[in-house]
């Protein structure tokens, strides 16, 4: 008797509006498209390989009034936003090479 074999891609899915869990613990193993399978990272901060500089942009432009600033005080404080929004930027970039890092090793993503 001849075997059928559906071409249907097979559904996780139970149909309940409860929704599917992959792994029941952060222990557990999983992994997407015949990659290594992987336990749950433990922190959004492990292995974050950040290559952005770190200069800040006052070493860059000095302690002096540049063009359009009237006083020392307001380039200082232009100066002091701008070091600010750097630090913030290589936060948001340390998380998001961290979440591609968790993707790329379940074989979510394509590594690098």
């Amino acid at each position: 008797m001849p075997t059928f074999v559906s071409q249907a891609p097979k559904q996780l899915s139970d149909g309940s509006s409860r929704g599917v869990t992959m792994g029941l613990s952060a222990n557990d193993r999983i992994s997407f498209y015949n990659a290594t399978p992987v336990t749950q990272p433990t922190g959004a901060t492990s292995n974050v390989p950040v290559t952005a500089s770190s200069q800040t942009l006052s070493g860059q432009l000095g302690s002096t009034a540049g063009v359009g600033f009237s006083t020392v005080a307001m380039f200082g404080a232009f100066v002091s936003t701008i070091a600010f929004m750097q630090t913030d930027l290589l936060a948001v970039q340390a998380n998001l090479n961290a979440l591609h890092q968790a993707m790329s090793s379940t074989g979510f993503t394509k590594g690098s």
